[in-house]
């Protein structure tokens, strides 16, 4: 960064510590492999790789920028998921279904923010909201585009959302 108070250019170099924190969070956590997709800029809130009923999100806060992350899956995908992290299988979305993915966000989002760190990011704690149900749409309020990091998966496919605002 030359700047301070640069707000960080959105390329590979800031995604990446996103990317790897979720492949190593879902191998390690889940015992399940992940392949990230090409990313690709959301152009309107039907942009999605799959439909979403469960999203975790967390808003992000530092010097240099705001935004927000959203770890977004389908059920199935989900399910199966939580099924391997607990050896129980989920029959709805539930509370139970709802904390375990605000800790997959959780732990994405600290093992990316140590990586951040070192890069001059300073992004301050954060608690996740998850929001489960039918056809949900994530839109942040910015004029800024937001990033989709689609990920596959022997479970399913999934992504992560990041929107960097730097006013």
């Amino acid at each position: 960064m030359s700047e301070k108070n640069a707000a960080p250019k959105v390329d590979g170099e800031f995604l990446n510590p996103f990317i790897g924190a979720a492949k190593t969070t879902l191998e390690t956590q889940a015992n399940i492999q992940i392949t990230p997709s090409k990313a690709f800029i959301k152009k309107n809130t039907d942009d999605y790789p799959t439909s979403i009923e469960i999203a975790g999100i967390i808003n992000l806060t530092c010097q240099q920028f705001s935004g927000s992350i959203a770890l977004c899956f389908n059920s199935e995908t989900f399910f199966k998921i939580y099924e391997s992290m607990l050896d129980e299988t989920p029959q709805e979305l539930n509370e139970e279904v709802s904390d375990c993915a605000g800790e997959l966000l959780n732990i994405i989002f600290g093992t990316a923010k140590t990586a951040l760190q070192t890069k001059g990011y300073k992004l301050e704690r954060a608690i996740p909201t998850v929001l489960i149900g039918e056809k949900l749409k994530v839109q942040f309020r910015s004029k800024y585009p937001a990033i989709v990091l689609p990920f596959e998966s022997s479970a399913g496919n999934f992504f992560i959302e990041i929107l960097v605002d730097p006013d």
